[in-house]
């Protein structure tokens, strides 16, 4: 499906980090619905079925965001903080304007600090984490459990729906990792 140009969600330019089975299959969807995309993975073999799509890359999280008006990744949580914030992590492209969407399942309090560095700099920053397996990311059919500034969430939403059939908004920062835990 791709995105009419008349529709607000067609102005982002999204950035996605981290190519495993989950994040691969939510970038292509991404790209093919005709979002802009550049994305970020360790392992370069990942990120050519996205690049033969269309997606340009990076070689930063920095980088990645500088080129993006929303950011997503799915991510190991012992690696969710140094791409948010560590060096050359999210932070540091100092765009003020971006969000940053961490669909790793992550602890509450883990959402609510590095959404607090992030907003210092600017950046607001939904936790959405996911539920539905590999199938469900290449299917669109993904659970999304979204917390976070409302804003944030009302703009990203169109991004959502792309590769969820049921996202939730749960209120602040943490709710959106409480709720995953609760569904669990």
């Amino acid at each position: 499906m791709k995105i009419s140009n008349d529709s607000a969600s067609a102005h982002e330019r999204l950035g996605f980090i981290r190519l495993g089975n989950m994040g691969g299959a939510i970038a292509l969807r991404l790209v093919r619905a005709g979002y802009p995309l550049t994305v970020l993975d360790l392992n370069k073999e990942k990120m050519e079925p996205l690049i033969k799509a269309g997606a340009a890359t990076a070689e930063t999280p920095k980088r990645v965001a500088k080129r993006s008006t929303i950011v997503l990744a799915s991510l190991q949580p012992s690696d969710v903080e140094k791409v948010a914030c560590g060096e050359q992590g999210i932070a540091e492209a100092n765009q003020g304007g971006v969000i940053f969407i961490d669909l790793s399942s992550t602890a509450p309090e883990l959402a609510i600090k590095v959404s607090d560095a992030l907003r210092a700099r600017g950046i607001e920053m939904l936790e959405a984490p996911v539920s539905g397996a590999d199938i469900g990311a290449t299917n669109g059919h993904l659970t999304i459990f979204a917390g976070g500034n409302y804003a944030a969430y009302q703009r990203s939403l169109p991004v959502l729906q792309h590769v969820g059939h049921m996202v939730t908004y749960l209120g602040k920062n943490g709710n959106g990792q409480i709720g995953k835990r609760i569904n669990q």
